[in-house]
């Protein structure tokens, strides 16, 4: 071993550590003085109690499979039926497997927050119908969507989902929201 400018080889120091030292933290004049203090206390080993309100995970409100690419949002408008309303336009393709859903709020109906909003509205409505397996149904949002209250724009929604074949025959969640 080689010894360092001092003098002292590494062999030569202590296993254990050096007695415990002042925290070498200087905290501003507005600081918390226990800021340090409480770090510490708060990292105890063992199961911590969950945070926030409530004690359960969030669930997403989506349960079902989203369309996701241009490709399969342009299947269904290419080989599905088309059924128009005043705020939605619904399309339905009839295919094998889990239902699909894809939502498609475009630049026209607003800024950000109107479509998100709007968004929001229109899965949560899908969400309240009890839609049939082995089909995709995608539902396009119109200009005057923005500006429909709720029970107008879960009207609309429900009539076409019923006239286009889309929902249960006679089980559906909470009559579709109502």
């Amino acid at each position: 071993m080689r010894p360092d400018e001092e003098g002292i080889r590494e062999a030569d120091l202590p296993a254990q550590a050096a007695e415990a030292q002042a925290n070498p933290r200087v905290p501003c004049a507005h600081a918390d003085t226990r800021g340090a203090e409480r770090a510490q206390a708060e990292a105890a080993e063992g199961p911590q109690a969950p945070h926030g309100v409530g004690k359960t995970p969030c669930r997403r409100l989506s349960p079902w499979p989203a369309l996701r690419n241009r490709r399969e949002f342009q299947a269904v408008y290419g080989e599905g039926r088309r059924h128009a309303g005043t705020c939605v336009v619904v399309y339905r393709r009839v295919r094998p497997g889990p239902v699909r859903v894809g939502i498609s709020v475009g630049r026209s109906v607003g800024k950000a927050v109107v479509r998100n909003r709007l968004r929001r509205r229109i899965r949560e409505i899908l969400r309240l119908c009890a839609l049939r397996p082995n089909q995709d149904v995608v539902v396009v949002a119109r200009r005057q969507a923005a500006q429909a209250s709720w029970e107008a724009l879960r009207g609309e929604l429900r009539a076409l989902l019923e006239g286009s074949g889309a929902l249960e025959p006679a089980v559906e969640r909470r009559s579709c929201g109502s």
